[in-house]
């Protein structure tokens, strides 16, 4: 079985990404999910607690499946468990959690983009304060319970331009969302309107069916 391992003694605030590359190998990293990932043989077995890991396939067109990511089920605060694509490479847990968690007042929307920066999300500052993980023929008793000071980035919108290569028949927004600017802070996801345009980097539109 596939396990991540969780060690006692060390929190981050941060924590890790719901959105994953396409890996089958867990390695050995630090992600903030207030825990070390790892073999067993870095910690004792008074220690750790393994959480189990869902490998998750995709038709190969030929007939058949390949395994394309690994899964991880998760329940923030007191919703329910959910399975969250398994990233070792990002730096922030992007998942859209609908009412398990509330943005916090005063934080902007920030634009978290992927591959030629064409697509990606709009996302929120959230705080939480309990994490429990799952096996994913039980979702209803948790394995494992964290309780500390979490947050997370709320995901509020699929976001593409139009001319984005990854569009695949997704349905846009007649009018952009989000604008980001062509300055330092591009990450910034403003409203249309607030930037002069010329001042405009990037227009994306939500995706009408996520």
């Amino acid at each position: 079985m596939t396990e991540m391992h969780i060690f006692s003694g060390i929190r981050r605030r941060l924590v890790a990404t719901a959105t994953m590359t396409s890996t089958a190998v867990v390695p050995m990293v630090l992600i903030g999910m207030g825990v070390v990932m790892g073999r067993a043989s870095t910690a004792s077995a008074q220690e750790s607690t393994p959480i189990p890991l869902e490998y998750i396939y995709k038709d190969n067109g030929a007939g058949g499946q390949d395994m394309s990511r690994l899964g991880i089920w998760v329940g923030v605060n007191d919703g329910k468990a959910r399975r969250y694509l398994f990233d070792t490479g990002s730096d922030q847990f992007n998942a859209a959690v609908g009412n398990d968690v509330k943005a916090t007042p005063g934080k902007p929307l920030k634009y978290y983009s992927y591959g030629d920066g064409t697509y990606g999300y709009s996302l929120q500052e959230t705080s939480f304060n309990k994490l429990s993980y799952f096996g994913k023929n039980d979702t209803t008793s948790p394995v494992k319970v964290l309780n500390g000071n979490y947050q997370l980035a709320k995901i509020t919108d699929n976001l593409y331009t139009t001319d984005s290569s990854y569009l695949g028949g997704v349905h846009l927004s007649p009018k952009p969302v989000c604008v980001t600017s062509k300055a330092a802070n591009y990450l910034n996801c403003y409203e249309p309107g607030d930037l002069a345009q010329d001042k405009v980097s990037k227009e994306y539109h939500a995706d009408l069916d996520a």
